[in-house]
């Protein structure tokens, strides 16, 4: 049976997080699922990555605050694993602006954060597709007087999809990384297939 455990009591007291991440599946938490979408080495899809944990994220290489934060701290989560934890798991950064996010930008955006992140973008579809399964919120808002032209106001959480490819554990932004990594641990530990 899935677990689904909401850190609701560590939502950070921004907009973005408050708004949080609407509840799309039966039991009050969204659903996941799989995926594919394209990195700057080709399609990726969640289903490669069976047997090993994925830490999924969603934001924008132009965000300016909420998402360096989010990456910064899933380096910090990465970085507090030995070498055998590291091996058994890889970051996902999903795009919510294709329209600006090409592959070679995110992959360039992620470097800067730690190498077992991968940027991931796609159509506006397949993106919709993910965040819909995901339970992730955006839109986008004009900005006339802004070089950048808009932004992408979203929701802020961090998937953690166990080695079976099912959604364990959602953070709401602004959890702790030792919180975050307390959980891999679990994860890896509870681990049966040996990987």
């Amino acid at each position: 049976m899935r677990i689904v455990t909401l850190l609701l009591a560590l939502i950070a007291p921004t907009a973005f997080a408050q708004s949080a991440v609407p509840p799309p599946g039966p039991d009050g938490a969204p659903a996941g699922g799989p995926f594919t979408l394209d990195s700057v080495t080709g399609q990726v899809s969640l289903e490669q990555f069976r047997g090993q944990l994925v830490l999924l994220n969603f934001g924008y290489t132009s965000c300016p605050d909420i998402c360096p934060l989010t990456l910064a701290s899933t380096s910090q989560v990465l970085d507090a694993l030995d070498e055998d934890q590291l091996s058994r798991i890889v970051g996902l950064f999903v795009t919510l602006d294709p329209e600006r996010d090409t592959a070679a930008r995110l992959a360039d955006y992620v470097d800067h954060f730690h190498p077992r992140l991968i940027g991931l973008t796609g159509s506006e579809a397949e993106i919709d597709g993910v965040v819909a399964s995901y339970g992730v919120r955006y839109y986008r808002v004009e900005l006339p007087d802004s070089p950048l032209g808009y932004a992408v106001n979203h929701s802020a959480a961090s998937y953690l999809i166990d080695a079976d490819g099912e959604l364990r554990f959602l953070f709401p932004h602004a959890t702790p990384p030792g919180t975050i990594a307390e959980a891999v641990r679990y994860l890896l530990e509870s681990d049966t297939t040996g990987n």
